[in-house]
């Protein structure tokens, strides 16, 4: 991997990683990890890289979390291969009903998890414009936002459970540069999940790219309210994967092109920052990975999305973006909009936990958690 790091006037120097610090994966070896959306895109080159490593760094253990059983099953066979562990639960993240079922098998099966990497997501093109779910919900925000703030409700007491005074929980989201690139880090607060609101920029983007910005900006917002809030023995760190063209619905085949890989990727990687997968998920591989960031919360790292070569920035604090002369993120820096957003969150899960009352044990979850 190329590295490139910008020593801009007047920064200091020591914000950056040297290459051993930014790509250390040896806190993986031996520990149980979940994976969310481990069958295609980043997910899978995460699973590829892990079952490349020495027998030494393996984790013991990866927990798959996906919707199609038949690839779930085929990853499975490839960690297996490689003498990891797995186990597999099948979940729908556009379902809410379903994330509290899976919630709740992993709880009961699990005995131990040092990592959640939640990373499962999907940019949906509609032409037509926002579209909702079964609980009258808008899509996005139920399959990027939503069920990622489930899991981290749910899944928080068993990583805290698991967590050492040597090894804090690891909960890694995989966030976007889009929440500024194109929502400009402002958050549409009044049409979080409602089919009214932002949801095509009229560029050359597929439509939807506005409602997927705002929905990972979610992400980014919630993060930064809720690691304070959960167990003080688990972290709560955000990923940049840059643009890493996936065979994922929102790149809509790009990279099956005819030809992609020898004319289309060299182009758009020289014009627009475009990465192979396997190193756009070299910042969730750090988040997961990395012994530097044990104890480092509310953190958000980004080597880069303008260029295809990465900037080893240390992480930030959440609200502000180095690809982006570390400008600030609006939103995600006011605190009235992170709690807003926080409060909205939780009203709505545990409206849509009250009504799948029969999916999940209510005992092992944080929600009594003080949120304002």
């Amino acid at each position: 991997m190329t590295v490139r790091n910008y020593y801009a006037p007047g920064l200091d120097k020591t914000l950056w990683y040297t290459p051993d610090e930014a790509y250390d994966r040896s806190h993986l070896a031996g520990k149980v990890i979940l994976i969310t959306g481990p069958t295609a895109g980043l997910g899978a080159a995460c699973i590829d890289e892990m079952c490349g490593f020495e027998n030494k760094h393996r984790p013991s253990k990866v927990i798959l979390v996906g919707r199609n059983p038949s690839k779930l099953e085929k990853t499975a066979a490839q960690l297996e291969s490689a003498d990891i562990k797995s186990s597999s639960y099948v979940s729908d993240m556009l379902l809410p009903k379903t994330v509290f079922q899976v919630c709740r098998e992993i709880i009961a099966a699990e005995p131990s998890l040092h990592i959640a990497c939640l990373n499962a997501g999907a940019f949906l093109t509609h032409p037509e414009g926002r579209m909702l779910q079964e609980d009258g919900l808008e899509e996005h925000y139920c399959c990027n936002f939503l069920q990622m703030a489930i899991f981290i409700e749910e899944l928080a007491p068993l990583l805290s459970k698991t967590s050492t005074t040597e090894c804090k929980g690891r909960i890694c989201v995989m966030g976007s540069y889009t929440t500024m690139a194109w929502a400009k880090g402002k958050l549409d607060i009044e049409h979080l999940n409602t089919k009214k609101g932002p949801h095509h920029s009229k560029t050359f983007m597929k439509p939807g790219d506005l409602v997927y910005a705002q929905s990972k900006l979610m992400q980014h917002v919630y993060c930064k309210f809720m690691y304070t809030r959960i167990p003080s023995n688990v972290t709560l760190n955000v990923a940049c994967p840059g643009a890493a063209p996936s065979d994922t619905p929102g790149w809509g085949g790009l990279n099956q092109m005819y030809l992609y890989d020898q004319i289309l990727f060299p182009i758009l990687s020289r014009i627009a920052g475009f990465k192979r997968l396997s190193e756009g998920c070299a910042t969730m591989m750090h988040l997961i990975g990395a012994k530097s960031m044990e104890a480092v919360s509310g953190k958000f790292c980004d080597f880069g999305y303008k260029y295809r070569s990465h900037s080893l920035n240390k992480p930030t604090d959440l609200e502000v973006f180095p690809s982006e002369n570390y400008a600030i993120a609006e939103s995600i820096a006011n605190e009235t909009v992170c709690t807003e957003l926080a409060n909205d969150t939780h009203k709505v899960i545990k409206q849509l936990r009250s009504k799948y009352e029969q999916y999940i044990d209510v005992s092992h979850s944080i929600r009594g958690i003080v949120l304002s």
